[in-house]
């Protein structure tokens, strides 16, 4: 008698529960455009919006934000010729046995601000104004934070529909000045953008402040992407004119339109490759695979008709940045491909077949800046990046804008921010970003006395 009673009120339980989901003001707007507003219309085995929420986490399961970077796992018995007292050799770098996620998320800070793209909970803390000013949001630490989910992006159950917590469209203010204000990735732009107002300001002020050693975080920390897709957030140099990519003025050449359109043919259902994964390049049955299906769009590409490309002697230089060899991710049918211009530009700065030597190596070693007993750290596995990186610089209280020292943090600057921290391998804005690299090569030449090496031609439109 006693389970009959509890089987009864467990079903009157159900019935008032479905009823409660149910309900719905007259004035309400459902935009998920269901047959009712029931609980059961996300959360069933078989409606169509189950199957795209599925889907979306399945693929954000597989983006950046939720593991980090996807970098190859080396087989260094692989091959005969492997140096075992040289790990970087190219016999080692080449031999990939397979991938994985390497590297912090985003959900790793949490207190001097960070906590407002580093959390979720400081996001819409911070979207929402709950902030009164800059000193409350760098004392706030959030207490029990989560990483940014679904959640951060939309709010279903408070508002019964998939709306963005910033709307598309919205103009988003960047800190590098200016404003994106695209139809679509305004959301995105809130936190892909740089933390520094004035890249030459920040430059003379790592000369000549009390800090001696900079790490990662100095600099366009650290998603400036949406300053270089507008073509600002720069250390430009003085009486240079900066042109852009056609990027910045195409409406469609925006975050959502590029990151989260589906690829076509049979890689469309990949969860690695574009959607909520926001990969335009992804790993699929062990290789890199393009997504341009978001590019050749009428009035951008369809003329061109962009391709993707495998990329030659796939390692890690491959995988976040250099190229050793072979063809860019993306073709477009010329003879030369945007990322190998991209490609040569950066390795005059630092040459990851050569130790990562280059010009800012030897500007940093000058009497001054770091001198000539101190190098540069690179990361470990021969990116050129700044995985771990330290460099300890000499105290300048007199520098000037033309100081060796501050010469070289803008050279700096601008690797870090075209390379290190877009990492669009210069698809964002590739004029801008070329442009950049150019001067600080020219710049770093004249500072160093070096009369061997040879920028190039200053690229313009």
């Amino acid at each position: 008698m006693y389970k009959f009673y509890s089987v009864v009120l467990f079903i009157v339980f159900l019935v008032i529960w479905n009823m409660a989901c149910n309900e719905k003001d007259e004035d309400e707007t459902n935009t998920l455009e269901l047959n009712s507003s029931s609980c059961l219309g996300c959360h069933s085995d078989t409606s169509e919006l189950g199957y795209q929420i599925q889907s979306a986490r399945t693929g954000w399961k597989n983006s950046v934000h939720a593991n980090g970077y996807m970098v190859p796992i080396y087989d260094k018995y692989a091959n005969i010729n492997y140096n075992a007292n040289d790990p970087m050799s190219m016999e080692y770098m080449d031999q990939v046995a397979g991938y994985e996620y390497h590297g912090a998320d985003t959900f790793y800070a949490n207190a001097s601000g960070c906590q407002v793209c580093h959390t979720r909970e400081g996001f819409l803390k911070d979207i929402n104004g709950e902030y009164a000013s800059d000193d409350e949001k760098n004392a706030d630490v959030i207490k029990n934070p989560s990483q940014m989910n679904c959640f951060t992006c939309h709010s279903p159950h408070d508002k019964s529909n998939f709306d963005l917590t910033i709307a598309d469209g919205t103009k988003v203010d960047l800190t590098s000045g200016g404003s994106y204000e695209k139809t679509k990735g305004s959301l995105c732009a809130n936190c892909h953008m740089s933390r520094s107002s004035d890249a030459n300001e920040s430059a003379l002020s790592a000369a000549s402040g009390g800090i001696k050693t900079y790490m990662s975080y100095w600099g366009p920390h650290h998603g400036p992407q949406a300053d270089l897709l507008l073509g600002m957030g720069g250390a430009e140099y003085e009486g240079m004119t900066y042109q852009n990519s056609k990027h910045t003025t195409i409406d469609d050449a925006n975050c959502i339109t590029c990151h989260m359109t589906y690829p076509d043919g049979r890689y469309g259902l990949s969860p690695n490759v574009g959607g909520h994964s926001f990969n335009a390049v992804g790993i699929v049955h062990g290789a890199p695979k393009g997504n341009v299906a978001g590019c050749n769009l009428a009035g951008c590409h369809d003329d061109s008709a962009l391709t993707s490309a495998s990329v030659g002697a796939w390692g890690s230089l491959a995988a976040d940045g250099f190229l050793k060899s072979g063809d860019a991710y993306f073709k477009t049918g010329g003879n030369i491909q945007p990322a190998t211009q991209f490609n040569d530009a950066l390795k005059l700065l630092a040459d990851p077949d050569n130790d990562c030597n280059g010009l800012l190596q030897e500007a940093f070693q000058l009497s001054g800046v770091g001198g000539v007993a101190n190098a540069i750290k690179w990361s470990s596995d021969g990116r050129c990046n700044h995985d771990g990186f330290r460099m300890n610089v000499d105290k300048d209280d007199s520098a000037t804008a033309t100081s060796d020292n501050t010469r070289f943090f803008k050279a700096f600057w601008n690797y870090k921010l075209v390379y290190i921290e877009d990492k669009s391998f210069g698809m964002h804005n590739l004029m801008y970003a070329l442009q950049l690299l150019y001067d600080s090569c020219e710049d770093l030449a004249d500072l160093t006395g070096n009369t061997t090496v040879n920028c190039g031609t200053r690229p313009a439109k």
